[in-house]
């Protein structure tokens, strides 16, 4: 387990371009500070290069969308009027039936 405060001592120094850390028990540890700045550039480069993957692939799904939106005989607004109107009227004839207690139609 890993706790105490840290100190790095610049006396040493090791090949990959880091130094030792020494904990407050005395304990010396090995850092590689090449290996932690090549772990973060890397992270960042990803990160990006997601980002940039998500950008095209939202551009296509609209370019796609659009296009199938101008290809249809009746824009998307109208069919959802429509639709509301259906919805609207089978409410409402739902409405006076239960109020009526008409029957008549039930099977």
């Amino acid at each position: 387990m890993i706790s105490g405060p840290w100190r790095a001592t610049s006396s040493e120094t090791n090949e990959a371009g880091g130094g030792r850390v020494v904990d407050s028990e005395g304990m010396s540890r090995p850092i590689t500070s090449t290996l932690l700045i090549t772990g973060a550039a890397l992270t960042v480069v990803g990160g990006i290069i997601g980002l940039a993957g998500a950008a095209v692939t939202t551009i296509g799904a609209v370019t796609a969308a659009r296009r199938r939106i101008e290809q249809m005989d009746t824009p998307p607004s109208e069919l959802a009027r429509r639709q509301w109107r259906r919805a609207r009227t089978a409410v409402t004839a739902g409405t006076g039936a239960w109020r009526n207690g008409d029957l008549s139609t039930v099977p």
